[in-house]
């Protein structure tokens, strides 16, 4: 139908020019009957939104004030969070300031008067809440293991409950004072009002029901054709948003909707190709092996090619990072312990402190089985690895250091014994260990010469 493939502007211009015409008569005559209400509800409105709009901001303000000083106590917090909490809570206090300045400047004579009782109590409050901020900040140490602190923080909760206690539920209670009375004299003002225009109300009605019925057929006409495909592209839009991207709009009309709908679906391939980028390039990476893969970035314009730099970046950084721990693993491996990476950021630092904590378990199982040596060189053969400083294969390690040596000292202890029964004259005491290779030859000899010499 023509009136579809009209522009959305000449679709509502046209519907409107047809209200129009409808109303222009009905239209006259309720101009002129409400021009007297106009009049009188113009300034008592302007007045009362003016009023309601000053209260309300206050309230928000003073909640927006509680919420801060109950944030001071986090647990986390560092100085530089103190810092932006006293800012904010002195502006907290300038903007409160400033709205009930402004609502004494449009209340009736009664909310002014209240109103002016609140400014002392509110200078009070924010100054004794600035202190308690200040009480935080005096500590030399913004850590919950300082103990200057944590008294801090004890002293700042006992100063809170107070200021709550003395000024906060006045506060409270005199700004829900001016709300009730802005709220009483807009329900006075519009009563007595009420009256005299209900007259003029009830006849314009009459003369406006026919007309509203024709404005909503053509309303509901007109917004049908207008909602329907919003309501699709809304659709496909939460389809989106649940990753599901196999979504078409329908871009069938020539208005502003079929358009919007064609640029939807090109955002959706947009993001599909993004997507299938990065499935390709962690197959480059993953199973192919390419470290060097990278998204082609000259395929996607604007925010999209700087989302395709960023995952490049973050890729090329992580191999990057990864290529430096593994070749710091080549130099343990050739014999350099003293090879190392620069200190990483953040939660990375885990690659640092791995590096560290392996450099030195080699450089102890090392210096362990050196100490051994040097101590069987000067002969004593009783000097053992303590086992029990390592861990896994570290300790299966140690472990077969001693036995070593166990299997080194068992022989020549053995042989010692064995040659001092001789020196004795006791011809009777031989070697009975079970050995094998050169230590069975020697068992063999030793005995052999024995048996000789007996």
């Amino acid at each position: 139908m023509w009136f579809k493939n009209l522009k959305i502007g000449s679709k509502l211009l046209l519907s409107l020019m047809t209200t129009l015409v409808i109303a222009v008569g009905v239209g006259v005559f309720t101009i002129i009957t409400m021009h007297d209400i106009e009049e009188n509800y113009t300034a008592f409105l302007e007045a009362t939104q003016l009023r309601l709009k000053y209260v309300v901001e206050q309230q928000e303000y003073f909640a927006k004030t509680r919420i801060l000083l109950n944030e001071i106590f986090y647990v986390d917090n560092t100085e530089d969070d103190l810092k932006r909490l006293r800012r904010e809570l002195e502006k907290g206090r300038e903007d409160f300031t400033r709205s009930l300045e402004m609502f004494t400047e449009v209340a009736i004579p009664a909310a002014q008067a209240e109103a002016r009782e609140i400014f002392p109590t509110a200078e009070r409050y924010y100054a004794e809440a600035l202190n308690a901020v200040d009480m935080l900040l005096a500590s030399q140490i913004i850590s919950l293991e300082s103990r200057e602190y944590r008294d801090a923080l004890s002293q700042a909760q006992v100063h809170v409950d107070y200021i709550a206690a003395s000024y906060a539920a006045d506060m409270t209670r005199r700004t829900e004072d001016l709300l009730t009375m802005t709220l009483t004299e807009m329900k006075t003002t519009s009563d007595n009002s009420r009256n005299v225009n209900d007259q003029k109300v009830l006849l314009t009605v009459a003369m406006l029901a026919c007309m509203a019925v024709v404005v909503l057929i053509i309303t509901f006409y007109v917004s049908g054709l207008i909602r329907k495909p919003l309501e699709a592209l809304v659709a496909a839009a939460e389809n989106v948003a649940k990753g599901n991207l196999n979504i078409n709009a329908d871009a069938s009309t020539r208005d502003e909707i079929g358009k919007l709908a064609g640029s939807f679906n090109s955002v959706i391939g947009v993001i599909q190709k993004l997507i299938t980028g990065m499935q390709s390039l962690a197959k480059k990476i993953n199973a192919d092996g390419d470290i060097d893969g990278k998204l082609d970035v000259n395929e996607f314009e604007g925010s999209y090619r700087d989302v395709a730099v960023s995952i490049n970046g973050l890729v090329s950084d992580i191999i990057n990072d990864t290529m430096l721990f593994l070749g710091c693993l080549t130099e343990f491996g050739g014999g350099n312990m003293k090879a190392d990476i620069h200190k990483l950021p953040g939660k990375k630092i885990v690659m640092n402190q791995t590096l560290d904590k392996f450099r030195d378990i080699v450089q102890s199982i090392n210096n362990d089985a050196i100490s051994l040596v040097h101590e069987a060189a000067a002969g004593n053969l009783a000097k053992r690895v303590n086992v029990s400083a390592y861990s896994g294969d570290w300790a299966s390690l140690a472990k077969e250091l001693n036995s070593l040596m166990d299997t080194l000292s068992a022989p020549i202890k053995e042989v010692s014994e064995v040659l001092k029964y001789v020196s004795d004259g006791r011809f009777d005491k031989k070697m009975t260990g079970d050995y094998r290779g050169e230590f069975l030859k020697l068992k063999d000899s030793v005995n052999t010469t024995v048996t000789n010499i007996s």
